[in-house]
């Protein structure tokens, strides 16, 4: 029986691209220790084999729905990810997003990564096919899964229409209830339960009959429907979130990229700078205690948020927007959306690095245009333009910046 460690230590996972090669080298090393340890890893596999029939649903997982398969792989990756903490606090298991990456030539199946477990001594011949061309999960498809709104539903679909495909392309013992044994198995189920956690976010509906797990008996799947619940968050371009939070003595806490939280504390004395590229965002529980100072930074110009003094709690801060850094962008550059999947307000972040006019656009999938969120001249900066999808369907857009030269579009998810 495994049960996790009281507190949880925090997880930040993301796309395995986003990975330093130092993050690589400990990801790695980790699995081989645990291979060569007490080995976990085989473990775990005959712990998947044995369970089989509790937590995939009727016969290759398209069958009699079983309701536990997507709280039991939850917590499947965590007892992984604890015990490679062990050997380095930092590490998390990142996710395979097999939209972008669906190709035998991705990094993910370099030498350096998870290629060389197919061939390695210290491992099991995982006889991989990576067939051509790859029978992975569409867009399209994820998109129409995500729209669903009953729980069982969902789940079924999820595993059946999503995280079935990539098991057979990936072949060996990745096809087989042995599949723990092959390393992409936790990248893989690591992006599945990131769509359960994006379901959730916006249906806040899974509910479960059975109130403990196989292996995890300690565990009721009810309490576990939020994976920030177990100190797990997914960060996607940059994110980080931050969570009752609360800082001490004189640090100086810096974080890059997007910022959000729901209950942080800035404690009496502290002084805590967050640096952030595109968007901050805090929630009604922020506050800022008596003697400290809160300074909210875009690049290296200080934004609209001023510093903060009074013991209570600040007002929501929905966005920056229209907020211009004293470093000048190098390039054009128009960001993808967050939230995402969204309902109904998504943000939207672009750069210029000269004067230009500006035209931004939504589409919907079949062309038309929806909404025009810019269209006027900026002088060179960062901005954050806000698209409002209260009155539209639930679907797949389609943003588009042109600026100049500069032309790109990007997709986005409006889930009701």
């Amino acid at each position: 029986m495994f049960v996790v460690s009281a507190g949880y230590a925090q997880s930040i996972r993301k796309d395995y691209n986003e990975m330093t090669p130092d993050e690589i080298d400990a990801y790695v090393n980790a699995l081989y220790d645990l291979r060569t340890g007490d080995d976990l890893i085989d473990e775990l596999r005959l712990a998947h084999v044995d369970l089989a029939p509790f937590i995939h649903s009727g016969s290759g997982g398209c069958g009699a729905v079983e309701e536990r398969f997507l709280p039991w792989h939850r917590m499947f990756i965590l007892e992984l990810e604890e015990a490679m903490q062990q050997f380095n606090s930092g590490i998390s298991v990142p996710y395979w997003d097999w939209i972008t990456d669906n190709s035998s030539n991705d990094p993910l199946w370099d030498h350096d990564f998870l290629g060389q477990f197919d061939s390695a001594t210290a491992w099991d011949t995982l006889n991989r096919s990576l067939s051509s061309p790859p029978n992975l999960p569409t867009q399209s498809q994820i998109n129409s899964v995500q729209s669903e709104t009953n729980f069982l539903d969902y789940s079924l679909d999820l595993e059946c229409t999503i995280h079935n495909p990539p098991h057979g392309w990936v072949g060996g013992v990745m096809a087989t209830m042995s599949s723990p044994l092959d390393p992409v198995f936790f990248l893989h189920h690591s992006m599945v339960d990131k769509l359960w956690q994006e379901w959730e976010e916006v249906n806040q509906s899974s509910s479960f009959q059975s109130t403990s797990l196989p292996r995890y008996t300690t565990t009721d799947p009810n309490d576990i429907t939020d994976s920030r619940d177990l100190n797990v968050w997914y960060a996607q371009d940059g994110l980080v979130m931050l969570d009752d939070y609360e800082t001490s003595g004189t640090n100086d806490y810096r974080y890059t990229g997007e910022i959000e939280s729901e209950d942080f504390t800035v404690a009496s004395g502290s002084d805590v700078t967050f640096t952030a590229g595109e968007k901050i965002v805090l929630g009604p529980g922020f506050k800022v205690e008596s003697g400290s100072s809160f300074l909210a930074m875009v690049d290296t110009d200080v934004g609209n948020i001023s510093s903060q003094t009074k013991e209570e709690e600040a007002p929501l801060v929905d966005r920056i927007d229209d907020l211009e850094s004293t470093d000048k962008p190098e390039t054009y550059s128009l960001s993808q959306n967050y939230p995402n999947p969204f309902n109904p307000i998504t943000n939207i972040a672009f750069s210029v690095p000269e004067r230009s006019h500006v035209r931004i656009a939504v589409y919907a999938i079949t062309g038309q245009i929806v909404a025009t969120l810019a269209d006027e001249v900026r002088e060179a900066g960062t901005y954050t333009v806000q698209f409002d999808a209260t009155r539209f369907a639930s679907g797949l857009y389609v943003y588009r910046m042109q600026a100049g030269n500069f032309v790109q579009s990007r997709q986005m998810t409006l889930l009701k």
